[in-house]
């Protein structure tokens, strides 16, 4: 077969690649492009795996970090705590452990006593909030204490006690009362201790009685009049004086906001039906307080003068309820740690029927009658525990306790009461069922119990 001269040209001209102006060409094109956009995803894939790889790193350090400002936090309350003395005012000021300055803020919240710590370095920082409670008295070894000189002590009903007993005597006698079952001659699974000097008060009681003369400084703002509040615009507040009545009703804000706030209400308080309050705050209030049912509240203390109702349905959890009057719990919930305290000043003679009550309420924490003069003749104030509540804790009286649930931890007394038409019945113990080695082992005190500063951590809260 034979070409012409001009299809020959044409056809090897096509075959070879050609260089110059047009650069690298083949038969589909020019291949200079493919190959940068090649060289730009390799480029780009190994940046990406660079940045990743920079970005964990940082990241493993911020980690670090924060861990460690964690520990160096810890470690600046665990400090404070062995070389300051406590429950004596507040303050703050600046140590350095592990070569990081902390600010710690100290003083006492009611019956815990806080320590505030906070580190800030450059990009990193830490902050946390602890609360302390007091590991327990010798005395609270017992399932029963009752510290009233010469009690002349007897036992009736369906009385149970797993746990030693205390008192003044070792005498104790079976009575018969009409209407009650007699009581099993195995009602006591411990041994009876006798001393005639055990201490009427173990609680330093200024620490309670304090808490009543509570005067707002400057920081604090005044509204005039009645106030509505919710949680999310408490969630925003400083301190704040309301001269009329407050009341608090919803839910939302912060999940929990660990800067205190404090409100003084010159008028009654009023926690409405159903609100969920997670922040921390105090609140001294001057007339009544009412939490309604189905009430979620955390992290608060009150203080009145006047009376405090919890109702039904509500839970609570570190929360402490201070009254000089009279606090009543119908079927609410308490966890741990909370406390309830009932302080009676005896130079007014009104006091003298105070009492706290618990109906078919669980609480899981402190029940406390305080006294400026414990087992002052006249003085009736008590502490009343119905059949349906249950106690895992301390049930402390420095006066009466009429005690007809279940305690699993530890009573405290200087009397017990008892009534049954017409007869009022003393240092009777009458249908008790107190189970001292159902208290558990980790339960604290509320500070201001021991001689001794020993404290244990029962709260710790990382604020950043």
């Amino acid at each position: 077969m034979r070409y012409s001269k001009t299809f020959l040209k044409k056809y090897f001209t096509s075959k070879r690649d050609t260089s110059g102006k047009h650069g690298f060409k083949s038969e589909r094109g020019y291949i200079l492009p493919s190959v940068m956009l090649i060289g730009f995803l390799v480029i780009s894939m190994l940046f990406s795996v660079f940045v990743i790889v920079s970005f964990n790193y940082r990241l493993d350090i911020k980690r670090f970090n924060k861990k460690k400002y964690e520990l160096v936090c810890y470690s600046a309350a665990q400090k404070h705590l062995r070389y300051f003395s406590h429950e004596n005012g507040s303050g703050n000021y600046v140590t350095v452990v592990d070569s990081c300055p902390v600010l710690v803020t100290y003083g006492m919240k009611g019956l815990y006593y806080s320590i505030q710590t906070e580190v800030k370095k450059t990009g990193d920082s830490s902050k946390t909030l602890f609360l302390f409670n007091r590991f327990i008295n010798p005395e609270f070894e017992n399932a029963l204490i009752i510290s009233k000189p010469n009690a002349n002590l007897s036992v009736a009903g369906e009385t149970r006690i797993t746990g030693d007993v205390l008192t003044s005597s070792t005498r104790i006698n079976r009575g018969n009362i009409f209407g009650l079952k007699s009581t099993d001659k195995n009602y006591l699974d411990g041994k009876i201790t006798a001393n005639n000097e055990i201490r009427t008060k173990l609680l330093a009681d200024t620490l309670v009685k304090n808490l009543f003369t509570f005067v707002p400084d400057s920081t604090f703002t005044i509204y005039e009049g009645n106030a509505s509040l919710s949680p999310v615009e408490i969630d925003g507040l400083k301190n704040i004086i309301i001269t009329g009545d407050l009341r608090i009703n919803g839910i939302g804000g912060s999940k929990v906001n660990y800067t205190n706030v404090k409100i003084k209400v010159g008028g009654k308080l009023f926690i409405e039906e159903g609100t969920e309050l997670k922040r921390e705050v105090e609140i001294y209030c001057d007339s009544a307080v009412a939490i309604g049912r189905n009430v979620k509240l955390e992290n608060a203390m009150i203080v009145t003068r006047s009376g405090i109702s919890v109702g039904q349905g509500s839970e609570l959890q570190y929360v402490q309820l201070f009254s000089t009057k009279s606090i009543k719990s119908d079927e609410a919930f308490f966890k741990f740690p909370s406390v309830l305290c009932l302080y009676i000043e005896t130079t007014n003679k009104k006091n003298y029927r105070n009492q706290m009550e618990l109906k078919s309420t669980i609480l899981n924490g402190s029940a406390m009658l305080v006294c400026d003069i414990a087992g002052l003749s006249g003085n009736q104030s008590k502490i009343i525990i119905d059949e349906k509540s249950v106690v895992h804790g301390m049930v402390y009286s420095e006066n009466y306790a009429e005690i007809h649930g279940e305690i699993n931890g530890s009573v405290y007394v200087n009397s017990l009461w008892y009534y049954k038409e017409p007869t009022q019945y003393l240092n009777w113990m009458i249908d008790l069922n107190i189970n001292r080695k159902k208290f558990d082992p980790e339960f604290l005190l509320p500070v201001g119990f021991s001689d001794e500063q020993k404290y244990k951590l029962v709260r710790e809260a990382w604020i950043y």
